[in-house]
């Protein structure tokens, strides 16, 4: 569809906020959480204390939010002006997630040392093209879930405000109760398959209980993460109509005047 001016300056205004919300994410990450993260983890004071366990956990939640806040950018872009005008978004998304896995490791190599290509390409290279596919992967089934619903001329104005958190009524609403499952049904995939090995390992053991409780909490806080993902999103998906709201009330009143 053909934009009026004032959706060419909400997109360009959206799309400028995306990217820097989504670089401090990425710099923040790679450059504090990182080296704190390795630092906890060479540290002979602090490695076996809990410290190390509740960083890595914020570290995680900082990968959620990165992922919510892409979703909701992704929402607002293709329920606001169409699948056509979300190149500019994908662009954007795609080279932060470059970025992110390159940046995070070349602080990592820093810290550690550089290897030498082959090192890198033996021990590294094979991980983060798996990570930057996977979050290739995440938003691709989140345009698709998004723009099954879109298709059929949903509009972000029509259903926002929203009125109630699980008003699955309300299309936008259930389209971000379901983006919110993406990440999260990654990370209990992935956990699943880590803990099939740490089940072996402690089965039997005086430490199995420990263990298994252990992985019930983790398993417990992925599914947590929905529902606060669900409520990030729509919060976004909030701030974006009152602030286009606003907007066109205030363009329409100086038409008016003139």
């Amino acid at each position: 569809m053909k934009l009026s001016s004032l959706q060419i300056t909400q997109k360009n205004k959206t799309l400028k906020e995306y990217w820097i919300i989504i670089l401090v994410l990425t710099f923040l990450y790679a450059i504090v959480c990182v080296p704190i993260s390795i630092a906890t983890q060479t540290n002979a004071v602090v490695m076996d204390s809990v410290f190390p366990l509740i960083w890595e956990t914020l570290m995680q939640v900082l990968n959620y939010v990165f992922y919510w806040i892409s979703f909701a950018y992704l929402m607002y872009f293709i329920f606001s002006f169409g699948l056509g005008e979300c190149k500019d978004f994908f662009v954007a998304y795609g080279l932060t997630v470059f970025l992110r896995y390159g940046l995070n490791q070349f602080v990592t190599s820093y810290l550690y040392g550089f290897p030498s290509i082959d090192e890198f390409v033996s021990n590294s290279l094979g991980e983060m093209i798996f990570f930057i596919v996977m979050d290739i992967v995440q938003m691709m089934i989140a345009l698709w879930i998004a723009y099954l619903v879109a298709r059929f001329g949903i509009q972000l104005k029509q259903f926002m405000p929203f009125k109630r958190l699980f008003d699955f009524g309300n299309p936008i609403v259930k389209t971000a109760f379901k983006l919110a499952w993406i990440p999260a049904v990654i990370m209990l995939a992935q956990r699943f398959v880590y803990d099939l090995g740490f089940v072996k390992e402690v089965s039997g053991s005086g430490s199995a209980f420990l263990g298994f409780l252990g992985i019930l909490v983790f398993y417990l806080a992925d599914l947590l993460c929905v529902l606060i993902g669900h409520f990030v999103i729509l919060l976004f998906l909030n701030k974006f109509f009152m602030r286009d709201e606003k907007a066109r009330i205030l363009a329409e009143s100086e038409k008016d005047a003139k």
